[in-house]
């Protein structure tokens, strides 16, 4: 089982290292005059959706 501490841990981690990996990818981008990716974009937007549907149904089990 999992507890709180762990999910919060878990959940920041992950949106942390996305955030940090789009944001790095910026940097890449702007420094060779390319165009964005779009995809990344999403997968950020959908890790975040999913650390904040696992508090969801965390919060809602307990």
């Amino acid at each position: 089982m999992i507890n709180e501490f762990s999910l919060w841990f878990i959940s920041i981690l992950c949106v942390g290292v996305s955030a940090i990996t789009l944001f790095m990818s910026g940097f890449i981008v702007d420094e060779y005059s390319l165009g964005g990716d779009g995809q990344s974009f999403c997968m950020f937007i959908a890790i975040g959706c999913i650390s904040g549907l696992n508090f969801v149904i965390y919060y809602r089990r307990k």
